[in-house]
């Protein structure tokens, strides 16, 4: 085994000197504030306590005269309703964020060409880029899951059918 190079010794003491600095918040403001992160916009609250919990009834008896069984019915439900609402709250955004930029074109539009280009605008448009991709990022995840639901279940159909 080869001793290590120095530019590895030094890059592994630069890491253990910046991961000293970076230790989070340190003011109760700062803990606070970055305690709540997760709750503004709600995503990672369970699906049964939000606003969409009432909407799992329907859909799991739809998935029932599809000939799911209640656990199937459950998950899928779930996944669909957990797209959704990742999906309406990126719809959200990306509105807000082309009204603000519009807004901002038809300020530019009196102020001159310049102002159309500002870095706020760059900034609002790398935010719908953002939205745009947390909503394909979302689809993505529906997709994984109910190939996973369906490869499941046909390995329990496989294992009974070998019975």
């Amino acid at each position: 085994m080869q001793p290590p190079r120095m530019s590895d010794l030094k890059r592994q003491k630069a890491n253990r000197h910046n991961a000293m600095q970076s230790t989070g918040p340190r003011s109760d403001e700062g803990k606070r504030r970055s305690s709540v992160n997760a709750m503004r916009h709600g995503l990672t609250s369970p699906l049964e306590s939000s606003l969409w919990a009432p909407l799992l009834q329907p859909i799991e008896a739809l998935l029932a005269s599809e000939g799911l069984d209640k656990s199937q019915q459950r998950e899928l439900a779930a996944c669909i309703l957990n797209y959704e609402r990742n999906a309406d709250y990126q719809r959200l955004r990306y509105e807000s964020k082309v009204k603000e930029l519009s807004s901002l074109h038809v300020q530019a539009g009196k102020g001159g060409a310049e102002e159309c280009l500002s870095t706020p605008s760059w900034a609002m448009v790398a935010e719908l880029r953002n939205a745009d991709r947390h909503l394909r990022r979302a689809a993505n995840q529906l997709i994984k899951e109910c190939r996973g639901l369906a490869n499941r279940e046909l390995s329990v159909v496989r294992a009974e059918s070998t019975k």
